[in-house]
C-alpha cells in the first residue's frame, strides 16, 4: 500500500467521528487551539448556520466567518461537541485563527476516503495555514494530520482499514435453533 501524503501531511481513516475525536482532544493544546468548521451535518456552508442554529447561537460571537465556514476556538467546540456534530462534518485544527478556507475541490467528508488528489490540494493549504489536523466524518472518520516518523506510517496504514460491518439483522437470534 502506498502512503497518501503531501509533504509533512498524511491521510488515515478511523472507525470514529468528529464528535468522538473532539472528546479525546485536550482543551489546551497549542497545535489544535483554533478550529475551522467547513461542513456541519452535510451543510458545506456552516457560516450561514451561525445566525439560524440554536446550537451555534451560544458561540456565534466567538466565531469569525472564513469562506463558507467559520473559525472558532477549539475549546468551544469541545464543550458543545455532543450537540453540534452528528455526522458528515469537517473540521480543521491549527495553532492560530484561520484566515483562508481550504480548497473547495478537496473535501475529507465521507463516505469516500482521502485520495492522492485531495491530499495534494489540501497539503499545500494546510502548510500555509499552519494546520495540524483535519477531520471529516460520514462513514468513519477521515484524518489528515501532520505526522512524522513511526506515527506517519501507522496513520497511513489505517487508510486501508475495512469499514465496520453494517449488516442489519432482521430476524431475532434464537440460540436454541440450529
Amino acid at each position: 500500500m502506498s502512503i497518501v501524503s503531501h509533504g509533512k501531511y498524511v491521510a488515515g481513516w478511523l472507525d470514529s467521528s468528529v464528535g468522538d475525536m473532539l472528546g479525546a482532544l485536550p482543551k489546551a493544546s497549542r497545535s489544535t487551539s483554533h478550529a475551522l468548521v467547513t461542513c456541519l451535518d452535510s451543510d458545506p456552508r456552516p457560516s450561514n448556520l451561525l445566525r439560524r442554529s440554536p446550537e451555534l447561537l451560544a458561540i456565534a460571537k466567538s466565531c469569525r466567518q472564513v469562506g463558507n465556514g467559520f473559525s472558532v476556538p477549539t475549546s468551544l467546540l469541545i464543550e458543545r461537541r455532543e450537540t453540534l456534530f452528528h455526522g458528515f462534518d469537517e473540521v480543521w485544527f491549527g495553532r492560530s485563527e484561520f484566515v483562508v478556507p481550504p480548497p473547495r475541490q478537496a473535501t475529507i467528508v465521507g463516505p469516500d476516503r482521502v485520495d492522492a488528489g485531495a491530499i495534494g490540494a489540501l497539503g499545500a493549504w494546510m502548510s500555509k495555514s499552519d494546520c495540524s489536523l483535519g477531520l471529516g466524518d460520514g462513514v468513519g472518520l477521515n484524518v489528515v494530520a501532520k505526522a512524522s516518523g513511526l506515527m506517519r506510517f501507522l496513520l497511513a496504514q489505517t487508510l486501508a482499514a475495512a469499514p465496520p460491518d453494517t449488516t442489519i439483522v432482521t430476524e431475532p437470534w434464537n440460540p436454541g435453533e440450529s
